[in-house]
């Protein structure tokens, strides 16, 4: 006997659609439950959602519980919060869909806490986390951070945490400055204001391939560019000569499937986890989330997301 569910499929470049689902009773080591809320992560699922995602990575950058194939369709996400059958409030990586069945290991269960709604952020801290240790950063090395979205800004504001100082956030749209502005100890800076700083670290995650040149421009001697942006198929081009041999500069990629190197030795990823969840203990991070869309009005607004809308930070979907 299986139940029936619903999940959001990318079923073509720029078109998504609702598909029932079938998913069997649990196994042995699996569990079962409904979802209660799920987040969307504009740039990653736009790029999804566009078919700019090479489908020779299907393998390296699938999300768990991925069907499909980034060729198109494809059912993609990876934030999902629900209950269990008999209790319980859970995280684990899951497509949108209005139930769901995964491996045991594969959940994380909340703390009280951690609201339900708050627990999407799990993956996007737990990126920028990861990000913050790959830096390695010393007391005395400064920071900058090239775009205002939910990752740039959950990297300032767990260096603040970190450091007790203003983090500086290169971000030219003016909305986005605001987003900057509504957590502690986040600072929005022009272009100019930044190219004079010669950051020790620059945290690119504005997704733009500008970005990432105006990120080692910002760079000082044997300065490092912790990259975050998933480029997918998008070709991109920097200049790697004037300054960037002679002052030693790097482009360091940051991926959150594998600890940071810094600290590999010394955490485990429950660790890593434990660190997460303590983070999202703070009720500031609320001010991140929004607009929230009922489960049936996703494929409207994807297509508007993939057509270049800029939503909120982190729109959260609702299921009922």
């Amino acid at each position: 006997m299986t139940d029936k569910v619903e999940a959001y499929w990318v079923e073509s470049p720029g078109q998504g659609g609702i598909r029932a689902v079938e998913t069997a009773p649990p196994r042995a080591g699996f569990r079962s439950g409904k979802t209660l809320f799920s987040g969307v992560s504009p740039g990653t699922e736009r790029a999804v959602g566009r078919g700019h995602i090479d489908p020779d990575n299907d393998g390296p950058m699938a999300c768990r519980y991925m069907e499909g194939s980034f060729a198109l369709p494809v059912k993609y996400g990876y934030s999902l919060v629900g209950e269990l059958a008999g209790g319980g409030r859970v995280f684990t990586m899951h497509p949108h869909q209005t139930a769901f069945c995964v491996s045991a290991e594969h959940l994380v269960p909340l703390p009280d806490k951690v609201p339900s709604r708050r627990a999407v952020l799990f993956p996007f801290v737990e990126t920028a986390l990861n990000a913050v240790w790959d830096a390695d950063l010393e007391a005395r090395e400064s920071a900058l951070v090239l775009g205002g979205g939910i990752i740039g800004l959950l990297v300032a504001w767990i260096l603040h945490g970190r450091k007790g100082q203003p983090v500086p956030v290169l971000e030219p749209d003016p909305e986005r400055r605001e987003w900057i502005r509504a957590l502690t100890g986040l600072v929005p800076v022009s272009a100019s204001e930044a190219m004079a700083g010669e950051y020790d670290c620059a945290f690119h995650c504005s997704g733009q391939p500008t970005g990432l040149q105006l990120a080692l421009d910002c760079l000082g001697f044997e300065g490092r560019v912790i990259e975050l942006s998933w480029f997918g198929n998008q070709p991109v081009s920097v200049s790697l000569g004037g300054a960037f041999h002679y002052q030693r500069k790097q482009i360091r990629a940051s991926q959150v499937a594998s600890l940071a190197a810094p600290v590999r030795s010394k955490v485990t990823l429950r660790d890593r986890t434990n660190r997460v969840l303590d983070l999202l203990a703070d009720a500031e991070l609320d001010r991140l989330l929004g607009p929230e869309i009922a489960f049936h009005e996703l494929p409207a607004f994807m297509q508007r997301l993939y057509a270049g809308e800029r939503p909120g930070l982190t729109p959260v979907v609702t299921y009922s």
